[in-house]
């Protein structure tokens, strides 16, 4: 790549980071535009500008990637990507006219509380067995727990401040009763802006660890099927949703920005019919 592309990316990283993006959107975000600079089909050593926008070059670039299968999320970050080049390092005024791909309608994956209950069992190491049971228990996503402080953990009102990317925003979520003294002893000694779940060699754990541990747990548990902190997430929300909460709660804990968002997992609703009473009093 010529030095001019590698600028831009450089002053693009920068502009994210003052924006207070998250690192992983950040790497994202970078191997996004890094490709797109590359597709121009001029080689390593190419002296095109990017500056100028091509719009029809980037339809083309996305079309490409749907061709060899991308799926609509990973169009849709190549285009928020290359939207955010324009937009905020390059200051292009004309919007680039280029539509959302269209996500599945897959509805969400989700296991049993009892499966749960099983993968908690199997989970020899406390801290692990916390995290995981955070995950289902408050709906938070892994990222958002591995970054919990001490100060975040409100005991008395069984409630968790969640912090997002930068500490920009925030919202408040639930979690268990059973998980109270579990959170008391893991916060025993700790300062309030210490991290609340501390690596070997210090710092927050990392999430690929905790990825780590729970796959240890499920194998351990002998379920089959597969299951990530998304899964466990996935099931926090359709559970409620079952239980009769109501959506706009459930969006609420999620943080999710659209309802349309949190109204996917009423797809994966199971009703149980034993529940439902008839009408006629």
């Amino acid at each position: 790549m010529n030095t001019k592309k590698q600028q831009y990316l450089e002053l693009m990283d920068k502009t994210m980071r003052l924006k207070k993006y998250s690192p992983r959107t950040r790497k994202s975000y970078l191997l996004c535009v890094k490709d797109y600079f590359n597709a121009c089909g001029c080689g390593s050593k190419c002296d095109c500008d990017p500056v100028f926008c091509d719009q029809g070059g980037i339809k083309k670039h996305l079309s490409r990637k749907r061709k060899k299968g991308a799926s609509a999320q990973t169009l849709n970050l190549y285009l928020n990507a290359i939207r955010f080049f324009y937009r905020e390092v390059v200051k292009e005024p004309e919007t680039i006219n280029i539509k959302f791909a269209k996500p599945s309608c897959k509805s969400p994956n989700s296991i049993s509380r009892k499966e749960i209950e099983k993968i908690l069992k199997h989970t020899t190491n406390d801290k692990h067995r916390l995290i995981i049971a955070l995950a289902y228990g408050t709906g938070m996503r892994i990222g958002e727990i591995v970054r919990l402080k001490v100060k975040d953990i409100q005991l008395e009102n069984l409630l968790i401040r969640v912090r997002e990317a930068g500490n920009v925003k925030s919202r408040l979520t639930i979690f268990p009763e059973r998980l109270k003294d579990d959170l008391h002893d893991m916060m025993l000694g700790k300062r309030p802006g210490d991290w609340l779940f501390e690596g070997l060699r210090g710092g927050k754990m990392s999430e690929r660890a905790t990825q780590k541990a729970l796959a240890r747990s499920l194998k351990s548990s002998g379920i089959k099927k597969q299951v990530s902190f998304g899964v466990l997430r996935d099931s926090f929300a359709i559970h409620l949703l079952e239980s009769g909460v109501d959506v706009k709660h459930v969006q609420r804990l999620l943080g999710h920005a659209n309802i349309r968002t949190t109204k996917a997992y009423e797809k994966a609703i199971k009703p149980n019919i034993k529940n439902i009473r008839s009408p006629l009093f």
